[in-house]
């Protein structure tokens, strides 16, 4: 072997063969001439770790759109369908609007239209060289979109609905939220009760009808009446009525009658007397009918808010808690995974 500056040649059998500096040639074998590194630069690029590779996922753009949007369509479906029923009840628009239903729809479609703009936006080209990572973390990202959406309209809508609920059973006479609705009400009962208005069938046979309350009133104490078979809106009798019928009742109970289970009976029928009076004696008579209904429509109203708009709150809640743990824990797995591997 010689060596002129910095090219190397080697003799074999007679003939002079050139290498490259930090290469060199090893004795010939049955399959020729096998070429070696020696300069741990050229080692170093040559030799391929043996960690994570990247894995091309076999899908097509229609598939992705589609199966995204049949998952997203899954996730949405029941929010939608909710905000749909507070969106046409009667009772939950009168109080709080439509606002917050149509803003949780709205959001929620705009999430599916959007991930189809996006995944048609990136072309045959682009879902083809898509990994396995890229794919979990949108899926990941999308199922936590949804979550944070329904997690926030939760919040908002036990709020709003927790307040009303409260003003109509608790303070239903002094809250702010209840004076306008109550003070209109007093006016329509007024023009019940007079000699004139009594004896019809509804008060919109009355005159002086329209001038009562506003029409957005008038239709909410029609439809409250109608749907709830109600009548009355925070409104109570004097309480020496109230008084004087207890009183009464009460010296029927405490009359002494033969026998112990007679009077345990007797006992039992004059509290329910006494219930059933003072249920119609505080119960004024209906507006858009001559029914003796036995329920307050405010109360009536409070339980409506409580079952409907509470309960899609709590349920919201639970379902937009559970997508963004599930986003998490999907995120952190697959992260942890893909370590382990290039480890």
């Amino acid at each position: 072997m010689a060596s002129y500056g910095s090219h190397t040649t080697y003799s074999i059998n007679g003939r002079q063969v050139p290498a490259s500096v930090g290469q060199s040639w090893q004795a010939p074998t049955s399959t020729g001439l096998r070429l070696v590194h020696q300069d741990p630069g050229h080692f170093a690029e040559d030799v391929k770790p043996q960690g994570f590779k990247t894995v091309r996922l076999a899908i097509t753009q229609k598939a992705l759109t589609l199966f995204g949007l049949g998952l997203l369509a899954c996730l949405v479906a029941l929010p939608v369908s909710d905000a749909g029923l507070l969106w046409g009840d009667f009772n939950y628009v009168f109080w709080l609007g439509q606002g917050l239903p149509a803003a949780v729809i709205i959001s929620l479609i705009a999430l599916l239209i959007g991930y189809f703009l996006w995944s048609i936006s990136m072309g045959p080209q682009g879902v083809e060289n898509m990994n396995i990572h890229e794919l979990v973390t949108l899926v990941s990202t999308m199922v936590c979109m949804v979550g944070v959406i329904l997690v926030l309209s939760s919040l908002a809508l036990y709020w709003n609905a927790y307040q009303v609920s409260s003003a109509l059973t608790y303070n239903c006479k002094g809250s702010a939220v209840t004076r306008d609705v109550r003070q209109y009400y007093i006016n329509l009962l007024t023009l019940r009760k007079s000699p004139d208005c009594a004896a019809k069938f509804s008060i919109e046979e009355c005159s002086g009808y329209p001038n009562a309350a506003p029409p957005v009133y008038r239709n909410y104490f029609s439809t409250l009446e109608g749907d709830y078979h109600c009548s009355g809106f925070c409104y109570t009798t004097s309480d020496v009525a109230l008084v004087q019928t207890n009183s009464s009742l009460l010296e029927v109970a405490d009359k002494p009658v033969p026998g112990f289970l007679e009077k345990q009976q007797t006992s039992v029928l004059a509290q329910d007397a006494s219930k059933r009076i003072h249920r119609e004696l505080t119960l004024p008579p209906a507006l858009f009918s001559q029914n003796p209904y036995k329920t307050s429509c405010d109360g009536a109203a409070s339980r409506n808010l409580t079952y409907l708009a509470l309960g899609i709150s709590q349920v919201w809640w639970a379902i937009g808690v559970v997508l963004i743990a599930l986003s998490a824990v999907v995120g952190f797995g697959e992260f942890f995974c893909c370590a382990r591997k290039v480890k």
